[in-house]
């Protein structure tokens, strides 16, 4: 199935970190936002923490942007919602 997710992402801290809100997934990364690094490290991170293909992620809205809506492809809906309950916080 396909997903579409809002995610605020803080690039260029010391450490990764997700965590769930109430409408968004929130993501610290290590990578700066400077050509492409974070959007790239985001992706690397979500088809990891998902468990897909990084070709199944792609960045649909707000590329330049702190908030971004994703789009996740070949994801199960229990899979989804089972990781999304681990990363609330």
């Amino acid at each position: 199935m396909n997903y579409r997710m809002r995610v605020k992402v803080n690039p260029s801290t010391s450490h990764v970190k997700l965590r769930w809100r109430t409408d968004h997934l929130k993501v610290n990364l290590t990578a700066p936002p400077e050509d492409g690094k974070a959007n790239e490290q985001l992706i690397q991170i979500i088809s990891d923490e998902f468990q897909i293909s990084k070709s199944d992620v792609e960045i649909i809205v707000g590329e330049r942007d702190e908030f971004k809506t994703l789009k996740m492809q070949n994801l199960d809906r229990e899979q989804l919602v089972r990781r999304l309950n681990d990363l609330k916080g």
